[in-house]
């Protein structure tokens, strides 16, 4: 019996040490289990919260952000959506509780839209026009700079200014000697062949050259307020146009002044990192000749949206005049190149000279009168193809004989006063589109500013949804981490104090 008793006794005795070594490494995969569910459920928290992203701004700008005001806080709810999957209430218990008391959850540090200058806008933009670029394909892009790049206008815009001043000196000089000489007898030719169209032309752009551009077509009164968006720009500052041509310094200054060309060819140099950002522009707002871009059919608050980032004016009326004046200054400047160098359009320039009688008293003052007569040509040619590129037409940048608009005839009827701009556009399929003349002025808008107008619209644009009305960029998340503690009871076990292990997570778009 004793021994009987002494076997009862030890194997007692072994059986609670292997039962507390299979406890022991029971409570311990308990344990490790919990921590790595509960980290896995952190994990899992944090999905939640940046699953609440705000549904205007990812459904029409492809843009995803969580709201971080002052209410309705979506990081805020990390700590709900976190006791709900580690308690798993609502649910069966889980096994061997497998539960802890969450404390002290806080959202460490979040990052928005412009932190970073911008990264993270940057890096969504990124993602968008990567796949848009590949359904586009990289060809139109390339063309799009190739074309920039192979012109060079200054060279005979620049012999155009030194011709026009040297001669313009000389005329004055002849003419002031000649009225010296002059005793009241010399006859004077008072015949006039044909009508000097400089002064015609002046008046045809003094009209209004927004107004002459547009013709019947309505321009958008829509206006916005950017007194309520998350961050502020300043206006671009309105640029003046040539319109009178009859006094040769005023003439050399400001077509030497307008250095446009030269600009925008200077910007594409340093557009490998605007580029992305352009296009998105591009693809996602507004123009005069683009009213739903990416299928978008939803109300904005202006309607040319890419004129307003370009030029920054708080109504369409001011940035289309803005985007047109800057066309037309551009194409002033390509049709002078072109009429400079063309032995045609110069022989047609002397037909109008020899028509003119003021050509026949100092012979250098028919060398100035032609070419004024050029840069009022030329100007009146960039106002047709403004005209055409706003009624969906196109123009190449350099043009031939073929694609010249205004023959001399009809740059006379235009002065005289008869027709409208656009009646002498020729349309044509090859050139570029109003669309991608506006994407040259663009390039010459900062970065800071086009992110900023960008913004603006969004924020306008979103106000008019239903339910965000006080929606705001500044307060978007689009990077989170969090941390907390978790104390956990020994099930098995029990210990002096709770066990207690902390987690870090962290998630981003």
């Amino acid at each position: 019996m004793m021994k009987k008793g002494v076997m009862t006794v030890y194997f007692s005795l072994v059986f609670m040490l292997v039962m507390s070594f299979l406890l022991v490494l029971l409570e311990s995969d308990r344990l490790y289990i919990l921590r790595t569910e509960g980290e896995r459920y952190a994990d899992m928290a944090a999905e939640m919260v940046f699953a609440g992203y705000i549904q205007p701004l990812a459904d029409y700008y492809s843009l995803f952000g969580v709201n971080h005001g002052e209410k309705n806080s979506q990081l805020e709810k990390f700590d709900d959506y976190l006791k709900l999957n580690i308690t798993g209430e609502g649910k069966t218990k889980r096994l061997f509780q497998m539960a802890g008391a969450i404390e002290e959850v806080e959202v460490d540090e979040w990052t928005g839209f412009k932190d970073n200058d911008w990264k993270a806008l940057m890096e969504q933009v990124k993602l968008y026009e990567e796949a848009r670029t590949i359904q586009r394909g990289s060809e139109e892009v390339s063309r799009f700079f190739s074309d920039l790049s192979g012109m060079d206008t200054d060279e005979p815009v620049g012999d155009y200014c030194r011709q026009l001043e040297s001669k313009g000196e000389r005329m004055e000089a002849e003419e002031q000697e000649a009225n010296k000489k002059d005793d009241g007898n010399t006859p004077k030719d008072t015949e006039i062949q044909m009508e000097d169209p400089r002064g015609g032309i002046t008046r045809w752009l003094k009209g209004g050259l927004l107004e002459l551009v547009m013709g019947d077509q309505a321009v958008s009164k829509q206006k916005i307020s950017t007194a309520r968006c998350s961050w502020q720009t300043s206006e671009e500052k309105k640029s003046n146009v040539i319109v009178r041509f009859d006094r040769y310094k005023e003439v050399a200054e400001a077509v030497k002044g307008q250095n446009l060309l030269s600009q925008i060819q200077s910007g594409v140099k340093n557009q490998s990192d605007q580029m992305i950002l352009n296009m998105y522009i591009y693809d996602q707002f507004k123009t005069l000749r683009n009213s739903r871009p990416s299928g978008r059919s939803k109300d904005t608050a202006l309607n040319y949206e890419i004129e307003y980032i370009a030029f920054g004016h708080t109504s369409d009326r001011e940035n289309l005049e803005s985007a047109v004046t800057a066309c037309f200054t551009l194409r002033t400047i390509l049709n002078l190149a072109y009429l400079y160098l063309s032995p045609d359009k110069d022989a047609d320039l002397q037909r109008v000279v020899q028509g003119l009688s003021a050509a026949g008293m100092i012979p250098v003052a028919g060398e100035v009168l032609k070419l004024l007569l050029m840069i009022c040509w030329a100007s009146a040619e960039a106002a047709v193809d403004c005209a055409g590129l706003a009624e969906g037409g196109k123009v190449p940048l350099m043009k031939d004989r073929n694609t010249w608009n205004m023959s001399v005839e009809q740059l006379l009827h235009a002065a005289a006063g008869g027709g409208k701009a656009s009646e002498y556009f020729k349309s044509g399929t090859k050139g570029w589109d109003y669309h991608q003349y506006l994407m040259l002025f663009l390039m010459l808008t900062p970065t800071e500013k086009k992110i900023i107008r960008m913004t603006q619209l969004i924020e306008n644009n979103v106000w008019l949804m239903k339910g965000y009305e006080n929606f705001q960029l500044k307060n978007c998340a689009v990077k989170a981490s969090f941390s907390g503690k978790i104390d956990v009871t020994p099930f098995f076990w029990k210990y002096p104090q709770k066990i207690q292990y902390r987690f870090h997570t962290e998630y981003a778009y």
